[in-house]
């Protein structure tokens, strides 16, 4: 039985079988789906595949949604986001005994992948300096940068929530005060933005 877990992003929904615990996820955009174990049609013959030498007679298989999967291997580009939630949301029992007591790779960098994407979305320099001439969001490529308080703490509590749940990654809040820098010598380019920054 297949249920639905979550949107991964849009156009791309997590699915996971009910009675096996096997993930995968359809992208609606190419026609695709996403599995981190090899599989076949169900049609197909799980003999010839070991004949071929492509599978083990030993490997275990399951069965789901009109295909069948070769659990016991696992194939997964941790630099993939969906390919890394597939793999972490996977519960069959190949995927539970391959994590077993130990801290899940997936797990571990999901949050990275995640914030590399985020700040490579965003532009390294602000529409404009001048804060009353709607700058919009920028990034230094570590920090992200935001034309008011008010937006910053939105961001900042929206992306808690999203990292709470992937990841270990703390989130900072701050604001360059142009009279600090001022009376620094150090006014530059970030003088008057609230930041949030990620550690």
């Amino acid at each position: 039985m297949s249920q639905f877990i979550r949107e991964i992003e849009p156009g791309v929904e997590l699915f996971r079988d009910a009675v096996n615990g096997i993930a995968w996820a359809e992208d609606h955009r190419t026609g695709l789906s996403v599995s981190v174990h090899p599989n076949i049609d169900e049609s197909g013959s799980v003999e010839g595949m070991v004949a071929r030498g492509r599978w083990r007679s030993s490997d275990r298989v399951a069965r789901s949604h009109g295909w069948i999967y070769n659990i016991d291997r696992f194939v997964c580009n941790d630099e993939d986001l969906v390919e890394a939630i597939v793999a972490e949301e996977c519960m069959c029992p190949a995927c539970i005994e391959r994590r077993g007591n130990r801290p899940s790779k997936t797990e571990d960098n999901q949050g990275e992948i995640l914030l590399g994407a985020i700040l490579s979305a965003l532009p390294p320099e602000p529409r404009s300096y001048d804060l009353d001439d709607d700058p919009g969001f920028w990034t230094d490529g570590e920090s992200i940068f935001c034309p008011s308080e008010t937006e910053c703490e939105i961001i900042a509590s929206f992306l808690e929530d999203i990292f709470s749940e992937i990841s270990n990654v703390e989130i900072e809040t701050g604001f360059y005060d142009p009279p600090d820098d001022a009376v620094s010598g150090e006014r530059d380019r970030f003088a008057g933005f609230h930041y949030i920054r990620f550690g």
